[in-house]
């Protein structure tokens, strides 16, 4: 069988009661049904019980329960699954025994990713470390440069367009300019998800806007976008201590490395969505964009909050935008639409983000 995807999906390992996250909290957790039949044959009676009184039926499906919080009825208070503790692996669910692992199978070809909502993955997305790797019928195995998969063709390709448009833009507006300006645009869409998240899910992106306040009210009437005879206007303007110099210390400090991880997730991402995700090329290219500009604004007002970044910090912002944007069909559609609708001119995410 031929197949694209990331080799760290062979050599993934959990961290189990070391992860500082949890892959048991914010989503609804499906329970297939040949599952909840092996539930209710399990052995041990007490852990066959203590499963099957938390999972319910919802829509002819089953699904763990939640707590208040949006963790999984589960999962103990150390961060470890019952289940897991008072069995293996092999008796978890499909669900929770293959994350954070996907696959699909596009027009006989079989591709497989990993969500970005682990730690693990998190991690070597920022540190560079993603491969890829190519399998032929015949069984060889070769690695593969991210943007030469084929079905990310057509991403890469919008990308191109995009960039080649984008210098027209460039001459006359200042990214840190457009930076800032589009804040607000970020501000207006998590309002709108808020009600889509759990407790638990909601309270980071509740600090987020809090903090946006602070620093838009800290900085108003700077919102200027005009680069007119070349200057940016935060680099002209930006006073000690002010979110205008702030934000040039960022890019400074930080700009390159951002760039770096920018082009890295788009490559992990432009073969995931393509592979997993039925849209547009072009949507793939606005809702890819939008999630790196995200993460970096997060990033971005932790730094302004902190006055420095760590990469706990940064792979943290990573996993909660990567949660945020795959929770639940309805809310990734919601986002999907307003990355979509972000810029009229698309080549502006260029000019944003590189």
């Amino acid at each position: 069988m031929e197949f694209y995807g990331l080799e760290n999906y062979f050599s993934f390992a959990c961290l189990a009661g070391a992860c500082p996250s949890t892959c048991c909290a914010g989503w609804s957790i499906q329970v297939e049904e040949q599952d909840y039949h092996r539930f209710c044959q399990l052995e041990r009676q007490e852990l066959r019980e203590d499963i099957l009184r938390h999972i319910q039926k919802r829509d002819g499906k089953y699904f763990f329960q939640n707590r208040a919080d949006g963790s999984c009825a589960m999962l103990d208070e150390d961060g470890l699954c019952r289940i897991q503790r008072n069995s293996s692996e092999e008796v978890l669910c499909n669900t929770c025994r293959k994350y954070p692992r996907l696959f699909r199978m596009r027009q006989g070809i079989l591709y497989f990713s990993m969500a970005a909502s682990c730690p693990v993955v998190s991690h070597a997305l920022w540190q560079g470390k993603m491969s890829y790797i190519h399998g032929e019928e015949s069984g060889k195995r070769c690695s593969i440069d991210g943007r030469k998969i084929p079905i990310s063709r057509r991403a890469w390709e919008c990308f191109d367009r995009q960039e080649e448009k984008c210098s027209l833009y460039r001459e006359r507006i200042g990214k840190r300019g457009l930076f800032w300006d589009s804040l607000g645009r970020l501000f207006d869409i998590l309002v709108e998800m808020l009600s889509e998240l759990s407790q638990r899910e909601r309270q980071p992106w509740e600090d987020w806007i809090l903090l946006y306040e602070g620093i838009w009210d800290a900085g108003e009437g700077m919102h200027c976008m005009d680069a007119s005879e070349g200057k940016d206007f935060f680099s002209a303007n930006g006073q000690k201590g002010e979110p205008g110099e702030v934000l040039f210390s960022f890019f400074q400090e930080w700009g390159e490395r951002w760039q770096d991880f920018i082009s890295e997730y788009l490559a992990y991402r432009f073969m995931g969505r393509q592979a997993m995700v039925d849209e547009e090329p072009e949507e793939t290219f606005c809702q890819s964009m939008g999630e790196a500009y995200l993460m970096q604004a997060a990033c971005f007002l932790e730094y302004w909050n902190r006055g420095a970044l760590s990469e706990e910090v940064i792979c943290g912002w990573i996993q909660r935008v990567y949660r945020l944007c795959a929770n639940g069909r309805e809310g990734e559609r919601k986002l999907r639409q307003r990355f979509y609708d972000f810029y009229q001119e698309k080549s502006l995410w260029i000019s944003l983000l590189f």
